[in-house]
C-alpha cells in the first residue's frame, strides 16, 4: 500500500510539474516591477527616458490580472497604445514583409532563451492593424485523424432492386418514369478487400503532437501591427501585443531547458548561418560544429541541419565544377558522331603547328579522313590570324593544346532532302535551342509541298564572317557533293551582316557552287518586324491615320510580292511618294511614324538588288516570295533538335 500511494504521488506530481508559467523578457520603458513585485505600467509618460528601459517578463503584463481595467486605462491615456494593447515590442517600427520575419524570428529566439517554443500559428490583417501574427506553443498543434464517413448505411433496401423515389406532384409529357428507375445499390457491410483507416484512427507517426485537442498546450498570445499608430508614415508603424483574454500557461508538457531546446534551420540568424558555413567549409565534423555553436552562442543546433549545409555546400561546388571548361565534352560529342552510321560530319581544329585541319567523314564511310593546307584554311588563316590566337589567348590555352573550333553534321535523310530540293534554301543563327545557348547555325530548303526541312547543323564558336564562312564554303560541298550545290539558285537570309558577306563569299567558290547563284532577303525582317516595332498604332491614332499608314504598307510589301519590272517598280514608287508627301503636308502622320517610315525605306533602297520581287521572279522559290523563310527554318529547327538530340545528349553539353 505504501509503495502505490508513492507512485500515485509521484503521477499527481508530474501531472502538476506539466502546468508551468512562462518566462519571455522584453526591454520595455512603460512597464516596471514596484517594491511588492507587481508589473505596473508607469502612470507617468517615459519618453526618452532610458534609466527605465529594462527586461521584464512579457507574459506578466499582457494577462489580464485584478488591475487590468486600471492598467489599460494608464497605457491610452498616458502612453497612447491603441485598444486592447498590454506591450510594445520596441525598436521595431514598419508593416514591411521583412519586418514581419525580423519580429517572427526576434520573438522566438527570446522565448528560446527561457526554455519556450513558439510558432506563428495564424497570420492575418484587417482595417486596423497591418499585419495580426497568433503565436502558439509548438505542443498546441494535435495529430491528423481519418475523418471518413461511418460504414452505416441507412437505406434498409434490398440490393439490385428497384430503388423507389420520392412521388413527383408534377410529370412531363411523353416522358415516362419507368425509364429513370435505377437498381439499389447498398451494402450494410464493408468490402473485405478494401484498405482504409476507420473513423478516428491516428497515422502511425513518431510525431511528438498530442492526439486530441483537449490534451493540447493552450499557451497563444497575439502580435499585432497597428495602422492608426502613425498615419502620416505606414513606415514607422508600431508593433504591440495583445491583453490575453484568459490566463496564459503552457499545459500538457513537462518544461525543457534552454540548452535542451534544438532551433530549426529557419530561426537561425545570418551571423550563426554565416559561422556554420564556414566551419562546413572547413571540413570540420558535425559534432564538432554543433558544439561549436552551442559554445559560442548558447544555442543547441542538431546534427541533421549541420548536415544540410553541407549538402547545399556540395550542391554549390558541383554547380560550380559543372561551369569549368573542359575537353572531355568535344571528345564525347566526336565519339558518339563515330559511333553513329546515319549521319555524316566536317569538323575542324586547330592544331598550333598545322593551323586549321578538316576532319570528315562522308556518308556510308567508316573512316575519318583529314585534310589540312588547303585554299580555303590559307585564306582564312592569313585573314584572321590575329583574331585566332587572341581567342586562343583569351582561353588561357596551352600552346599544344587542340581545339575544336566548329563541327557540321547531317542525316541521312536530311542529306536526300538536300539532294532532292536544292534551288530554294534558307540558313539562320539560331542560340536557344541547347542548354548552354551554343551558337547553332542551321541550313534548310523549302520543298515542293510548301513545306521546310532542315538539311544541316552547325555549332560555331561566334557569329563572325570568318565562322559563317566555313560551313558554306567547306562544310557543304563535304556533305551534299559539288552535283549538289552547282544546282543551289538562291539562299534567303535575315539582315545581319556577317552572315550576308559569308553568303556571297562562300558561294563564290565557281568550282563548288553554280555562276547564276543569288542571295535574297526576306521581307519579314526589312519590313514587317521594322514596321511593328517601330510603327506604334494606339488609342489616340485617328481612322484617317490608320487608313494612311494602310496604304503605305501596301505600296511597300507590293515591292516584294507583286512587281514585276523595272518600270512597274518607277511608277509604283512615284505614285507612293505623291501619296507620301501629301500625307506629311497635311499632317496625317506623326512624327514617329515619318520617323519609322523613312528608316524602312533607306533600308529597302539599301537592299533593293537583294529583295524586290523583280529581281527573283524567274528563280523556284515555291511561293516564298516576301515572308520569311528563315524564321520557318527556325521553328522547323527546333521540332528536329528535340526529336533527335535531346537535353542529355551530348550535343547540348558542347563545349
Amino acid at each position: 500500500m505504501a509503495s502505490s500511494s508513492k507512485i500515485n504521488d509521484l503521477f499527481s506530481s508530474i501531472d502538476k510539474s506539466k502546468t508551468w508559467d512562462a518566462v519571455i523578457s522584453l526591454r520595455s520603458s512603460v512597464w516596471y516591477r514596484d517594491d511588492c513585485g507587481v508589473v505596473t505600467p508607469h502612470a507617468v509618460p517615459t519618453a526618452g527616458c532610458t534609466s527605465k528601459n529594462r527586461e521584464i517578463n512579457l507574459i506578466e503584463c499582457i494577462q489580464q490580472s485584478k488591475r487590468f481595467l486600471a492598467d489599460s486605462q494608464i497605457l491610452q491615456d498616458v502612453h497612447h497604445y491603441p485598444k486592447n494593447a498590454a506591450f510594445r515590442i520596441e525598436n521595431f517600427k514598419g508593416h514591411s514583409k521583412e519586418m514581419k520575419d525580423s519580429i517572427i524570428q526576434f520573438l522566438k529566439a527570446k522565448a528560446r532563451e527561457q526554455g519556450t517554443e513558439i510558432l506563428p500559428r495564424k497570420q492575418s490583417n484587417n482595417k486596423t492593424q497591418y499585419h495580426h501574427i497568433r503565436f502558439c506553443c509548438k505542443h498546441n498543434i494535435c495529430q491528423q485523424t481519418s475523418t471518413s464517413k461511418a460504414n452505416f448505411n441507412d437505406k434498409l433496401q434490398q440490393p439490385m432492386t428497384i430503388e423507389g423515389r420520392e412521388h413527383q406532384p408534377i410529370s412531363k409529357r411523353h416522358c415516362s418514369r419507368s425509364s429513370h428507375n435505377t437498381l439499389s445499390q447498398c451494402s450494410m457491410s464493408q468490402p473485405r478487400n478494401e484498405k482504409r483507416r476507420i473513423n478516428g484512427q491516428k497515422n502511425k507517426t513518431s510525431t511528438s503532437r498530442s492526439e486530441t485537442t483537449e490534451t493540447t498546450c493552450k499557451f497563444a498570445f497575439t502580435v499585432f501591427c497597428d495602422k492608426k499608430s502613425n498615419h502620416s508614415d505606414p513606415n514607422d508603424a508600431l508593433w504591440y501585443v495583445s491583453f490575453a483574454n484568459k490566463p496564459i500557461q503552457h499545459t500538457h508538457h513537462l518544461p525543457l531547458d534552454p540548452e535542451h531546446l534544438t532551433a530549426a534551420k529557419n530561426d537561425l540568424t545570418p551571423e550563426i548561418q554565416t559561422f556554420i558555413k564556414y566551419n562546413v567549409q572547413l571540413n570540420v565534423p558535425c559534432h564538432t560544429i554543433v558544439g561549436l555553436v552551442q559554445k559560442t552562442y548558447n544555442l543547441y543546433v542538431s546534427h541533421s541541419t549541420i548536415r544540410s549545409f553541407k549538402e547545399k555546400e556540395l550542391d554549390d561546388i558541383f554547380a560550380k565544377v559543372k561551369k569549368i571548361p573542359h575537353g572531355q565534352d568535344a571528345e564525347r560529342l566526336l565519339a558518339m558522331m563515330e559511333s553513329m552510321d546515319d549521319i555524316s560530319y566536317v569538323y575542324v581544329f586547330h592544331e598550333p603547328d598545322s593551323g586549321l585541319v578538316v576532319y570528315n567523314r562522308i556518308r556510308k564511310s567508316k573512316e575519318v579522313v583529314s585534310s589540312s593546307n588547303n585554299a580555303v584554311h590559307l585564306a582564312l588563316e592569313n585573314k584572321y590570324r590575329s583574331e585566332i590566337y587572341e581567342m586562343r589567348s583569351q582561353l588561357s590555352l596551352d600552346e599544344n593544346t587542340k581545339v575544336l573550333v566548329s563541327i557540321c553534321w547531317a542525316t541521312d535523310d536530311q542529306i536526300r532532302s538536300m539532294k532532292m530540293f536544292p534551288e530554294f534554301s534558307s540558313c539562320d543563327m539560331t542560340f536557344s535551342l541547347n542548354r548552354l545557348r551554343r551558337n547553332l547555325f542551321s541550313f534548310t530548303v523549302v520543298t515542293g509541298h510548301m513545306k521546310t526541312v532542315t538539311t544541316m547543323h552547325c555549332f560555331m564558336p561566334s557569329k563572325q564572317t570568318i565562322a559563317y564562312i566555313w560551313p558554306i564554303a567547306e562544310a557543304m560541298p563535304y556533305l551534299f557533293g559539288t552535283s549538289t550545290t552547282k544546282r543551289m539558285l538562291c539562299v534567303a537570309s535575315d539582315a545581319e551582316m556577317a552572315l550576308i558577306d559569308a553568303i556571297r563569299m562562300g558561294t563564290d567558290n565557281k568550282r563548288d557552287y553554280s555562276t547564276g547563284i543569288k542571295h535574297r532577303l526576306d521581307m519579314y525582317h526589312l519590313v514587317i518586324q521594322e514596321w511593328l516595332k517601330n510603327v506604334i498604332i494606339d488609342s489616340s491614332t485617328t481612322l484617317e491615320t490608320k487608313q494612311c499608314l494602310k496604304d503605305i504598307r501596301g505600296f511597300i510589301l507590293s515591292w516584294f510580292t507583286s512587281i514585276e519590272s523595272e518600270a512597274e517598280y518607277r511608277k509604283s514608287r512615284k505614285d507612293f511618294e505623291t501619296m507620301y508627301n501629301l500625307a506629311k503636308e497635311v499632317g496625317q502622320l506623326k512624327d514617329h511614324h515619318i520617323i519609322a517610315i523613312d528608316g524602312i525605306l533607306k533600308n529597302f533602297d539599301k537592299f533593293r538588288d537583294n529583295c524586290g520581287h523583280l529581281i527573283f521572279k524567274y528563280l523556284p522559290t515555291f511561293g516564298f516570295r516576301g515572308s520569311s523563310i528563315s524564321e520557318a527554318e527556325n521553328s522547323e529547327t527546333s521540332g528536329i533538335v528535340e526529336e533527335y538530340y535531346p537535353e542529355t545528349n551530348p550535343f547540348h553539353d558542347f563545349l
